[in-house]
């Protein structure tokens, strides 16, 4: 199982507007993001960090896509947001590893 994690917490402050809402050929620039895990069949779970007044925002819009892979919100900001995101995929990771995966290599 192989985990994604989209990024899009930024603060649009050099565009003027949300551009993670921004539409392009007909969608958000969120449902192209997260359409393109959805297609990739090694990708079974997708974790969207974003700003936590986007939640709702995000949920309609992948609702409303018909997405069907697993869709993680984290809350948090800035770096927060990444880190969440890692560790949520690492602690899922280490419940689906056999003993043998779990091993150092060093």
């Amino acid at each position: 199982m192989l985990s994604a994690i989209i990024v899009a917490g930024g603060s649009s402050q050099r565009m003027g507007f949300d551009k993670l809402f921004a539409v392009i050929a007909g969608e958000p620039v969120i449902a192209h993001a997260i359409r393109a895990f959805e297609r990739a069949t090694s990708i079974s779970e997708i974790v969207v960090v974003a700003r936590e007044q986007w939640h709702d925002e995000i949920r309609k819009i992948a609702s409303g896509a018909g997405f069907k892979k697993s869709a993680r919100l984290s809350p948090a900001a800035n770096v927060d947001r990444i880190l969440f995101g890692l560790a949520w995929i690492a602690s899922i990771a280490t419940r689906n590893m056999s003993p043998c995966t779990t091993r150092r290599v060093r």
